[in-house]
């Protein structure tokens, strides 16, 4: 579903062209995630890689994707260590776990900030190791 550039990283495309060519809707849905991610982690570093808008401090936080039906804000490393009480996270796989937002009424601020809280904790604790 993605294109992937040389050595992991879009040469070229800025998060902004990326945001431009979404449809409607799910720009909608993924400038709200962005916006929650620049709230919850606000010296992160914004990058495209392999399709995706990424988020790093310390190690990748969590990234952003678009696909046919939904947007997902999706985690890596820390993603088995995140406690999840309100149960948005998804997949529990080898590359991480997700959430799945089909439209801007699936996006729910505060446990999305908690798990972006979260993952910059564990990236933060096992920087330092």
């Amino acid at each position: 579903m993605h294109d992937t550039a040389q050595e992991g990283t879009d040469l070229g495309i800025q998060a902004d062209d990326w945001f431009a060519k979404l449809d409607p809707q799910k720009r909608v849905v993924a400038t709200a995630l962005r916006t929650i991610v620049h709230r919850a982690a606000p010296r992160a570093t914004e990058s495209m890689r392999s399709g995706s808008l990424v988020y790093e401090q310390d190690g990748v936080v969590c990234g952003i994707a678009a696909f046919k039906n939904h947007v997902s804000l999706q985690f890596f490393e820390a993603s088995k260590s995140l406690k999840d009480p309100t149960g948005v996270l998804q997949n529990a796989g080898k590359k991480g776990r997700q959430v799945k937002c089909r439209d801007i009424g699936e996006v729910r601020r505060g446990p999305f900030c908690d798990l972006i809280r979260q993952a910059l904790k564990y990236n933060k604790a096992h920087a330092e190791n």
